[in-house]
């Protein structure tokens, strides 16, 4: 992925002096490494914290600026040491997919993929899009700096070893000035199908579905081709959707209570077919008090059996605000209210409950 970083790193320093998403984008940038707090940065963790906090205030995101942010949320989920920041990642996910919006999955996925799929699809399309690199490296011709223009120079002589044109930048333009649409054209026809594959492949993790994420949303701030946008669009809300889906699973399992609380919020604003059962699994080894209530607030989204049946267990709990929060589930559900005592919402669970809820 370290073409990936860089190209990242060039957009983001077109984007310096703006405090606005590509500002708070790039302090993620140089705030973390592989979404642990880099030691090195002076309060790192408040700067992340900022960072996020930006970009939930920001009234406009573009494609590639959500999937950027995503992808952040997610590395920042799986490895950052900070319990707080880890849950403020929850929660902006969570917001990205309401503000952005990001829909819940209709297309099925792709079946007749192996599982280097995902691999060779980044390499085709790192491989249909290289030439377009010519025009940075053309620019880069007339860079003050000698050692940085014949840098530029022999990088263009590796992207089209045939073409034999000397250092002069006149030169060089006036090719590509003539050659550009076909290039582009090429690019696109190129980059078509190993996109879609991308886009459809069953990504089995919260890791690969987010490096894939971060990758196409790099891809598209430095290369945004017409013909290829609408792909790009599918590609990266597919996946920002998985990227949301396991980030918010994977912290209900959190070591820290703080971020098991925010996932169980964060899955009553984005609903999803499996967070019901997730949240029954989960509801039955939580020891944590708040974490309970939390739960039981958002399995009121997530109406069957196994909630039912969650619900009237909970009612016994030593913990009062879990006894009463489930209570106030069941009543919901059941559309009428049979008081504190377990006994009586036993007695209709067995007369009412089991038929409506089998």
């Amino acid at each position: 992925m370290g073409l990936v970083r860089t190209a990242l790193l060039a957009v983001l320093a077109l984007s310096f002096g703006c405090k606005g998403t590509e500002g708070c984008l790039s302090d993620l940038v140089t705030s973390t490494d592989e979404g642990e707090s880099r030691m090195e940065v002076y309060d790192a963790d408040l700067l992340i914290h900022e960072a996020f906090v930006g970009i939930m205030r920001q009234e406009v995101l573009t494609l590639s600026q959500m999937g950027r942010a995503a992808h952040h949320c997610a590395r920042i989920i799986e490895k950052n040491k900070s319990a707080l920041l880890r849950a403020d990642a929850v929660s902006l996910l969570a917001h990205l997919a309401l503000r952005y919006p990001i829909p819940p999955l209709t297309e099925p996925f792709s079946q007749d993929v192996g599982a280097d799929a995902a691999p060779d699809a980044i390499n085709a399309l790192d491989a249909a899009l290289k030439p377009l690199e010519a025009e940075h490296r053309i620019n880069g011709l007339t860079h003050p700096d000698k050692a940085v223009a014949e840098e530029n120079w022999f990088e263009l002589r590796k992207l089209f070893p045939d073409l034999r044109l000397p250092l002069d930048a006149d030169a060089w333009e006036s090719w590509w000035e003539k050659n550009r649409a076909g290039l582009v054209a090429a690019a696109q026809e190129k980059g078509r199908a190993p996109l879609e594959t991308l886009a459809y492949l069953r990504y089995g993790s919260l890791t690969s579905s987010r490096a894939v994420l971060g990758y196409l949303a790099t891809r598209l701030a430095v290369s945004d081709l017409p013909d290829l946008r609408e792909g790009m669009q599918a590609a990266q809300v597919r996946l920002a959707r998985l990227v949301v889906e396991y980030g918010i699973v994977g912290a209900l399992r959190d070591e820290s209570p703080i971020v098991r609380a925010e996932a169980a919020r964060a899955a009553r604003r984005v609903l999803a077919a499996d967070f019901g059962e997730k949240l029954t699994d989960v509801f039955a080894r939580e020891v944590n008090p708040e974490v309970k209530v939390q739960i039981l607030k958002t399995l009121e989204w997530y109406p069957g059996r196994s909630t039912l049946e969650f619900c009237l267990l909970a009612l016994s709990d030593t913990e009062r605000p879990v006894a009463l929060t489930s209570r106030g589930v069941l009543a919901s559900l059941a559309g009428k209210d049979l008081g504190d005592h377990p006994a009586a919402w036993h007695v209709w669970w067995e007369r009412e409950g089991k038929i409506r809820w089998p």
